[in-house]
């Protein structure tokens, strides 16, 4: 999705500076410039997303490292109920607690 998002810019983006009637130099100079920016916003926000989840998963751990507590459970369950039911499937889900 992002590739094509960042096709579509860049071609939009060239095709602006064609319809311009910009010189070679500045034309490609431009380009490279926007393809620059373009896919450091892309590396930028994929990173950012990946910070976001890493402290969304921390502050839903419990005291054990790797163990989420009840609550954050039951809000992933119910968000995968409502995900499988806007596509139209069924929701499953065996559950064991050990005390």
């Amino acid at each position: 999705m992002a590739i094509g998002g960042f096709a579509i810019s860049l071609a939009f983006q060239v095709a602006t500076y064609y319809i311009q009637g910009l010189p070679t130099g500045p034309l490609a100079t431009d380009t490279v410039v926007a393809c620059i920016v373009s896919g450091l916003t892309i590396v930028l926000a994929r990173a950012a997303r990946g910070n976001h989840l890493l402290a969304v998963w921390r502050g839903m751990t419990g005291s054990r490292k790797t163990m989420q507590d009840r609550r954050s459970l039951e809000s992933m369950i119910n968000r995968e109920i409502v995900s499988q039911r806007h596509v139209g499937r069924d929701f499953s889900m065996a559950l064991l607690e050990f005390k």
